[in-house]
């Protein structure tokens, strides 16, 4: 996939630890390819499936259940930039990292699952337009539980040290929502995490994505 930029997402990204050189990069993608589950994926046809959802929507929630029903390989920007700070890197070059990797398991023919929002214009751009490159469908779905939910679960959330701006869940919950106002993506399924039904929700939203996958 090509990197989208301009994303903006550089200069949001938290500067505290090291500058992440090519040889720096090259190793840390080999690090986080390392610990990535890839599993069994069937004889459906190659798709992405791409979240949107704010800080604290329970993307990850969704992302794990579904990547683990369709043998997706699961790529979390949260876990990349864990890993870029436990090795003394800031998180600059998140995005950079997370589409290269998705790049590499694409080419190998392997089906993604995205653990990140996906709100970006700019990110859904090159999301479609990389996938079309590839031949590989895109499902958008939408995490979107009531807002005092995910302010509820933002006030008591802690964020990593390198999260962009060093800021504080509920922050970034707040700077992220302009972007979430006009989304013009059309979701294959809906997903409100506030509820208790949620074992019920993924099964349909899995019924839902096998159907398009169909087509």
């Amino acid at each position: 996939m090509n990197l989208p930029y301009p994303l903006g997402t550089p200069e949001a990204e938290s500067h505290a630890g090291n500058d992440l050189d090519d040889a720096g990069f090259d190793k840390m993608k080999e690090l986080y390819k390392s610990q990535v589950v890839v599993p069994d994926q069937g004889l459906r046809p190659q798709f992405i499936i791409c979240p949107i959802g704010l800080v604290g929507s329970g993307k990850t929630t969704v992302m794990k259940e579904l990547s683990k029903h369709f043998g997706l390989v699961r790529i979390s920007s949260d876990e990349i930039r864990l890993l870029l700070e436990k090795n003394g890197y800031n998180s600059i070059r998140t995005v950079e990292l997370s589409f290269a990797i998705t790049k590499e398991f694409a080419l190998a023919g392997k089906s993604i699952g995205i653990d990140a929002d996906c709100s970006g214009p700019n990110i859904q751009k090159a999301v479609t337009e990389s996938s079309a490159e590839l031949g590989m469908k895109v499902i958008w779905i939408h995490v979107a539980p009531p807002e005092e939910f995910m302010i509820m679960v933002n006030t008591e959330r802690k964020l990593p040290r390198n999260w962009p701006f060093n800021e504080d869940a509920l922050a970034a919950y707040y700077r992220r929502k302009p972007l979430h106002e006009y989304l013009t993506a059309s979701f294959a399924f809906t997903f409100d995490t506030s509820k208790s039904d949620m074992p019920e929700q993924i099964k349909k939203a899995e019924m839902v994505i096998e159907e398009l996958l169909s087509q």
